[in-house]
């Protein structure tokens, strides 16, 4: 009885209640997707008269800087560099670990990135720099990126560890 005799207060304070609790959800939410900021992005190396490999399956690379020191890239490696992604044929950064004013390097285990980036970092030794030209087949070609599928990506790459 007592339910009944109030519930003509007690139901519009509960409808109020879970509006309330509706629009705040419907706010400026801090943890909702930001696309990255490359502004701070360094040019792209110039590769004018920069010593060029080309490998037989179709990956360029350009030495860029040697680098120094007992060590060099191999398969199996963990990587950290400093990176820029852009697209060939538009020069349009997809990736870069310069991202949102970053400093830090990325970290990258060698098994698990793409064929292209792999083969264009091997060799490689402390402090140098390569700019890696990678042909579809060797990038996202029917896998994980839909977006850069067909794509001939450019990657500015300077080796900052070996692990």
């Amino acid at each position: 009885m007592y339910l009944r005799k109030n519930l003509k207060f007690v139901a519009p304070s509960i409808v109020l209640l879970l509006l309330t609790i509706f629009f705040a959800g419907c706010g400026n939410n801090s943890t909702s997707y930001q696309p990255p900021d490359y502004s701070t992005v360094p040019a792209p190396y110039d590769t004018a008269g920069q010593q060029k490999t080309v490998l037989d399956d179709g990956l360029i690379y350009y030495t860029i800087e040697q680098g120094s020191g007992p060590f060099q890239v191999v398969e199996r490696d963990q990587i950290s560099v400093h990176y820029t992604g852009r697209n060939k044929a538009t020069g349009k950064v997809f990736d870069s670990s310069y991202a949102n004013g970053s400093t830090s390097p990325g970290l990258f285990d060698l098994t698990q990135t793409i064929r292209g980036f792999r083969e264009g970092c091997l060799g490689m030794k402390i402090g140098a720099k390569r700019t890696i030209v990678v042909p579809p087949n060797l990038g996202y070609a029917g896998g994980s990126n839909p977006n850069l599928s067909g794509d001939t990506l450019v990657y500015d790459v300077k080796l900052v560890s070996i692990y």
